[in-house]
């Protein structure tokens, strides 16, 4: 009986350790696909965004706008930065510098905090941003314009400062033999995060550009929740954030002491999950980890696509929510294990008894013989 009990208890062992390692293995990986899965969403909807405005860009290029070199030339070919503001909603500016430092850039006014930012006109729809050459010196002026393209108001910012050769989209199209694309940041005219696509121009004179921000990225993120409490970020190189998953964690930009609107930070963000996993830094698949007590399994992968601005998605979850199942799923299958042994068990002594009187019987019938 005890040889049996041991055979028994070590079969059921064996089974209930075999099944939960299996199991284990599996939730990961699907949590490892889940965590694939979400990080390819994310870049098709980065693609979404940026594909099309890439398009515009190319041919904006090609126009004759480039070689314009009076305010006078520049305004006749107002309805292209116009039309292509209305081809894609999503851009903020369509815009041009020169090498000489004029610049010539093309505002929607469809957003009430860049309007609120212009003190545009009630009747403007467009406003354009531009500098004009007065007696040796560049005078920054801002023309508001209605929906028919007729001018409403003309108006001096003589506290603007704008050199487009100083700009970093500007440096990234010299670097580029083709569309350049920002790391994300906060527009100096608009309270909204995003990229900017610049490209050189056909006469490699000018540089256009367009402001596109990084809208939708944030639902893209929530498709994906892999467990009620996990977390996933969407980061650039430097930690900084661009989306989440997490309305109370809905990045806000932030002015440093030079008054330039920064990106939130991780550190910022004061979510020690998501802050531990960037120190981290993991290389395989998925890393376990302990922050505040509680064990968490992340990973951090890169979009192989946007790799040159360091775009990177941050995800993680509370083990125990991720292997809730796998804890019931042991506990049921020891339960299993216990139930099953006790039966038997029970079968076991009641042959035992059987064989046992059977063969009580066969000695009797044999001292009989004798």
């Amino acid at each position: 009986t005890v040889m049996m009990i041991i055979a028994i208890t070590s079969t059921a062992v064996t089974l209930i350790s075999v099944n939960w390692i299996g199991t284990r293995t599996l939730l990961l990986n699907t949590a490892a696909s889940k965590a694939e899965m979400t990080s390819q969403i994310t870049e098709q909807r980065v693609q979404q965004i940026v594909g099309p405005a890439t398009a515009l860009l190319r041919v904006l290029a090609l126009d004759t706008v480039a070689d314009a070199t009076t305010l006078e030339q520049r305004l006749r070919r107002l309805r292209v930065f116009t039309t292509n503001l209305r081809a894609n909603p999503l851009l903020t500016a369509v815009y041009i510098g020169y090498d000489n430092g004029d610049y010539f850039l093309v505002s929607p006014l469809n957003n009430p905090e860049i309007r609120q930012n212009y003190a545009a006109p009630a009747k403007a729809s467009f406003v354009i941003r531009t500098s004009i050459e007065r007696e040796g010196n560049k005078e920054h002026q801002l023309f508001f314009y209605d929906v028919h393209h007729n001018l409403i108001e003309q108006r001096a910012d003589p506290n603007y400062v704008f050199d487009p050769r100083k700009r970093p989209w500007y440096h990234n199209a010299l670097a580029s033999k083709d569309v350049a694309i920002s790391r994300p940041y906060v527009y100096a005219d608009a309270p909204l995060m995003g990229i900017t696509l610049s490209m050189q121009s056909s006469n490699s004179r000018a540089i256009v550009a367009m402001d596109l921000p990084l809208i939708g990225i944030k639902d893209a993120l929530q498709q994906f929740n892999i467990s009620p409490n996990s977390q996933i970020a969407l980061v650039n190189t430097q930690g900084e954030i661009i989306a989440t998953n997490s309305a109370a964690a809905e990045p806000h930009a932030t002015s440093s002491t030079t008054h330039t609107a920064q990106l939130p930070t991780l550190h910022t963000l004061e979510n020690a999950a998501l802050l531990q996993l960037w120190k981290l830094n993991p290389q395989q698949q998925i890393l376990t980890y302990r922050v505040d007590n509680q064990e968490w399994l992340g990973r951090r992968i890169v979009l192989p696509q946007y790799r040159d601005i360091g775009l990177q998605l941050l995800i993680t979850t509370p083990s125990k929510e991720l292997l809730n199942d796998l804890s019931m799923h042991s506990r049921q299958m020891i339960l299993i294990a216990i139930v099953l042994g006790i039966l038997l068990l029970i079968l076991g002594a009641w042959v035992g008894h059987r064989i046992g009187k059977t063969i009580e019987q066969h000695i009797r019938r044999a001292k009989k013989m004798s």
